[in-house]
């Protein structure tokens, strides 16, 4: 049976096809698309969740009321037709914790689909496996997620048509050989996305992937110490999706750990998504229609003394010596406002065709 859900969801293809005049740098190609209406999503990302465990710069002891707090406020959202989980959904790649996770995720009333982050399978590292704990491989990860955009092969990335004109692509960048955080998408994988993009020219694609494709500060460089937020070979990606700029219109990406950001670069429109288990402790509602696409960050709701420590925690990081966090080495307010961005919280693009 054809839901509301799943009917709306060919509007939202037009809606980022008509987003850029082709006359400008970061142009779209016309193309005719469906008048889909308004498709709306949630985004929650980087949850870290387990069972037991202290607040630090994750909030760990809070993790699951974290979690379990977001799902109620997406609920409350009746015209919600999907949610996005952009990776890191586990501590540190727990069994226990996946249980815990999923057993939530379906509780939402919107279908949710899933992308592995680098913390979602066993470490590579062994003195980072806590004790009274199972570990799951990231093939383990996806078949336990599977349905939930991941299909029945044995790719961990896949692509699933949520309306008529609009796709989801979710892309894996983990590297669960290597003791790493950073990523990498394959060459294999760069060779499948082209082909899906090519072949459904006349769909919008919205494209997950845990680890990033913009380098959002001076201490991501390469070289830098934070540059391992984003996957290594970003320019490749980007500059395929550049090909793309029609049919692939937004990347969706979590492990940053920092307030919602974006980015247009040649008509590709780049967003990284907040936690809702460190600070700014939050989730993102999306609204695409052929006219606009628009975002409101919302906090966790949960009590303000817990959003409090976890400010306190992510400046007691960087005073501690944490030149790894994406900010830079500035401390204190400049690092509170590459966090926070609130100018960045809520956001639209005009997607006026021409």
């Amino acid at each position: 049976m054809l839901t509301r859900r799943h009917f709306l969801t060919g509007a939202a293809w037009g809606l980022l096809s008509g987003a850029f005049s082709f006359h400008s740098p970061q142009a779209l190609a016309r193309i005719i698309c469906p008048d889909f209406g308004q498709l709306r999503f949630g985004v929650i990302a980087d949850l870290h969740t387990t069972v037991q465990g202290k607040d630090s710069l994750l909030m760990s002891a809070h993790s699951l009321r974290c979690l379990k707090e977001s799902i109620a406020a997406l609920n409350r959202h009746p015209d919600l037709d999907l949610v996005i989980v952009a990776g890191d959904l586990l501590y540190d790649g727990e069994w226990e914790n996946a249980a815990v996770v999923k057993k939530n995720l379906d509780r939402l009333q919107a279908p949710y689909f899933v992308v592995p982050g680098n913390h979602d399978y066993v470490p590579k590292n062994k003195q980072r496996r806590r004790s009274g704990y199972s570990y799951m491989t990231i093939d383990e990860f996806v078949t336990f997620f599977q349905g939930h955009g991941i299909d029945s092969s044995d790719r961990r990335y896949w692509a699933h048509t949520v309306r008529p004109g609009v796709r989801l692509i979710g892309l894996d960048s983990c590297l669960p050989q290597e003791d790493t955080r950073g990523g990498r998408v394959s060459a294999r994988q760069l060779k499948w996305l082209n082909h899906q993009l090519c072949c459904y020219p006349n769909t919008l694609h919205i494209i997950i992937l845990h680890h990033n494709v913009i380098r959002w500060s001076s201490n991501e460089q390469r070289g830098r110490p934070a540059e391992w937020y984003c996957i290594d070979n970003d320019l490749e990606l980007r500059n395929l999706l550049t090909r793309h700029t029609k049919t692939a219109t937004i990347v969706i990406s979590g492990h940053r750990h920092i307030g919602l950001h974006s980015r247009r670069i040649n008509g590709v429109s780049y967003f990284t998504m907040p936690s809702i288990n460190s600070y700014p402790m939050s989730y993102t509602l999306f609204s695409l229609s052929r006219q606009a696409v628009s975002w409101e960050s919302i906090p966790v709701a949960i009590c303000r003394d817990i959003h409090k420590k976890a400010k306190e925690n992510l400046l007691g990081a960087c005073e501690i010596g944490g030149q790894w966090l994406p900010g830079g080495t500035g401390c204190g307010s400049e690092l509170l406002d590459f966090y926070e961005n609130i100018a960045g919280r809520n956001g639209n693009y005009s997607l006026t065709r021409v």
